[in-house]
């Protein structure tokens, strides 16, 4: 079948689809070549999706172009071989390079696809891809190429116009119009005469498309789809020729007329556009001249469309436009279309709005003003009259502004200009946005604790934040120190020493489009911590600040017992307390504050009595009154020597000393370094010298005590 029977097979292709008389549905064919079945008369479609696992596209946000695009044009396959008539190939049915893989360059992989589109003698071709722009991280939407080669068919601009039409209406992308570009694979199937676009579906750069337009097959495949109805649309609605015509018919477009010119205010500018007419070349605008009262050809173009850039603001202007060919001599010229007359664009830019982006980050969108050379922000901080101009070079449809403050509220205006020669011409000043809020990056410390290897700190997670920025300042500092940075939202600080209390706080921080955003709100206050206390150490008491200790509870020593057993007085029992102590370089107040603690202060009462010598409760649970000692001393060592094999791995200690601790185990040895581990709850190995969750802290507040007296 000719290419022009082909074309009338694809004008009645509506009614055909209605009335059930296209019987062969569309057989598809794999990507070798192989031909399985395509029906005399078939509208052959070649699907492109764009780029392969060898020649790989753009990779954003967990998404590769090239998987997704596949995913596309495979629901887009699906679809369109529902519609009988319709015999649909694929350039590539796999993730992997369909025409040799690494063996190839890009450029020979892109000859191979248009090659593979003539052999199977496609009438269409559309290319799938995913569009980029790293540099403006806002642009959003769709938007539909075709060649800029000469030979490019007017069939590509209208099939470019009814896809895109359907991603706008049926999906909600944002519509950026039809252009002209000069990829390859529209350029090679152009000079192949087959009508070719190519669709970039949404931006990979744009963290709003990717959630809202890929992040699920449902969204895909609805993308699929609108493609495909898009193509049905075209083939349904494209006109249908005579069957008298061949390929080489020349139409003689003296006897045609420009229709539907239209003439509408656009940005700074009067933008026309006008019906396709068959068999032109090109096309003259013509303007009315009011002051010499004639007219005068304003300009030629190969497009159906054009922009006077040459009007002041609300400037009056009157247009007409003929199509034109000049294959032959002379240059056949159509009828003049009607006139048409609009006023010019005031540059007047619409649909502004601001919004919390990334910490210290706000996103500025506005509609392009067609025309604008750029553009000036400035902005308001609630609470002043004064306005601030943070750029005058925004270009495009926004802006990011990274001078912002979390937590803040802001507005914004924009302005567009253009240039006229050197002369900068401004468009009419639009009304301010609300005020918004930006995002706050506060984070909320949330505690601390004591870790193997020094002070772990926790917060709240912050949501969108990337990762963590940890600070540090020593009790009686004013700096914050920078430790280092986590994904976490914990971090262990190895350099903490022991016995010093620091104060800790952390700044989130987001990484969006390759820039680093740290939020400058974070808790002032933080968390505050004990870098422990260690059970080894010199004593920080006396035996006077130890006997004035219990004195204060007002408790009655009970020297009727321990005078038989070596401490017939309060300070012959700190003494001795001390004394072993410093032997075993033990502390002093901990030990002490523990037998107070442990016994009552010494009045007992439990299960332990007190003629055991048993100051610290070994060995007595549930009943079991514990380990008996001979005297005070050997009491307090076996309470010394616990604490000591808790307190090191070191074992040089037992080497000129009898084991007087009927509970020493190996098990046991550096198990709890610091006071605060002798809580098991708060013991990192799940050990320790008692259930009780405040055991360690309550002893160190003992301890702080005692040594106040």
């Amino acid at each position: 079948m000719n290419k022009v029977l082909k074309r009338l097979f694809c004008g009645v292709l509506s009614l055909a689809v209605l009335t059930g008389s296209i019987s062969h549905a569309a057989t598809v064919a794999d990507t070798t070549g192989t031909d399985t079945g395509t029906s005399e008369g078939d509208i052959v479609i070649v699907l492109d999706p764009g780029h392969d696992a060898t020649h790989t596209g753009a990779q954003y946000y967990e998404h590769s172009e090239e998987y997704d695009v596949l995913q596309i044009a495979t629901y887009c396959k699906e679809k369109l071989e529902e519609t009988p008539g319709i015999t649909v190939y694929m350039t590539r049915e796999e993730e992997a390079c369909g025409f040799g893989g690494k063996k190839l360059t890009t450029g020979e992989c892109l000859k191979k696809r248009v090659a593979f589109a003539v052999e199977k003698e496609a009438d269409y071709f559309i290319s799938f891809h995913l569009n980029a722009a790293p540099s403006s991280p806002e642009a959003t939407g769709a938007e539909v190429y075709y060649s800029k080669r000469e030979g490019a068919s007017a069939n590509c601009a209208s099939l470019a116009g009814s896809i895109l039409k359907r991603l706008s209406t049926d999906v909600g992308l944002k519509n950026r119009g039809i252009k002209r570009a000069n990829y390859y694979v529209l350029n090679g199937t152009t000079d192949a005469n087959i009508p070719g676009v190519l669709i970039e579906h949404c931006f990979m750069t744009n963290e709003d498309d990717v959630d809202n337009y890929l992040s699920a097959e449902g969204r895909l495949k609805k993308l699929g789809v609108a493609d495909a109805e898009g193509i049905i649309d075209y083939l349904t609605n494209a006109p249908a020729p005579s069957e008298k015509e061949s390929e080489d018919t020349q139409v003689d477009i003296s006897t045609l007329k420009v229709e539907n010119l239209e003439a509408e205010t656009d940005g700074f500018f009067v933008s026309l556009i006008w019906d396709e007419v068959d068999g032109a070349g090109a096309y003259q605008v013509y303007k009315y001249n009011e002051e010499k009262k004639k007219w005068k050809k304003l300009a030629e173009t190969e497009d159906t469309g054009y922009s006077d850039l040459n009007l002041a603001a609300k400037e009056s202007g009157t247009y007409k436009v003929r199509a034109i060919d000049k294959a032959g001599k002379p240059t056949v010229k159509s009828k003049f279309s009607k006139k048409q007359t609009a006023v010019a664009g005031d540059g007047h830019v619409e649909s502004i709005s601001a919004t919390a982006g990334a910490f210290n980050r706000s996103v500025i969108s506005w509609d392009e003003v067609t025309g604008a050379t750029g553009y000036k922000v400035q902005r308001q901080d609630f609470g002043s009259d004064k306005w601030k101009t943070i750029t005058t070079e925004a270009t495009g449809d926004g802006f990011i502004d990274e001078t912002t403050k979390c937590g803040m509220l802001y507005r914004y205006k924009v302005r567009a200009y253009r240039m006229a020669d050197t002369k900068k011409l401004w468009g009419k000043a639009n009304k301010a946005t609300d005020f918004f809020q930006t995002a706050s990056g506060k984070v909320e410390m949330k505690k601390s604790t004591l870790a193997k290897k020094g002070v772990q700190v926790n917060w709240n997670k912050k949501q969108k934040a990337s990762a963590y920025i940890v600070y540090r300042k020593e009790a009686g500092e004013k700096k914050w120190t920078k430790l280092g940075k986590t994904k976490d939202v914990y971090f262990v600080d190895e350099t903490a020493l022991w016995e010093h209390t620091y104060t800790y706080t952390v700044k989130a921080y987001r990484v969006k489009y390759g820039k680093k955003y740290t939020a400058s709100e974070y808790d002032k206050k933080g968390v505050t911590a004990r870098a422990g206390t260690k059970i080894e150490g010199g004593s920080e008491v006396s035996v006077e600040q130890m006997v004035a200790y219990y004195e204060a509870s007002n408790n009655t020593y009970p020297a009727d017992v321990y005078k038989k057993y070596g401490a017939e007085t309060l300070t012959d029992f700190c003494q001795i307390v001390y004394d072993v102590c410093s032997e075993y370089n033990i502390r002093a107040e901990l030990v002490w504050a523990q037998i107070c603690k442990e016994t009552g202060y010494l009045q007992f009462g439990g299960d332990v009595k007190a003629d055991q010598c048993n100051f610290a409760g070994i060995g007595a649970t549930g009943g079991v009154t514990g380990s008996s000692f001979s005297d005070v001393e050997e009491g307090v060592t076996a309470q010394v020597q616990h604490l000591k094999m808790y307190a090191t791995t070191d074992k040089s200690w037992e080497e000129d000393v009898t084991i007087v601790d009927p509970r020493y185990s190996d098990k046991l040895r550096g198990k709890a370094i610091l006071v605060e581990w002798l809580s098991i709850s708060a013991n990192p190995y799940n050990t320790g010298w008692a259930t009780a969750e405040n055991y360690g802290v309550s002893l160190i507040g003992m301890m702080d005590d005692m040594k106040k007296l």
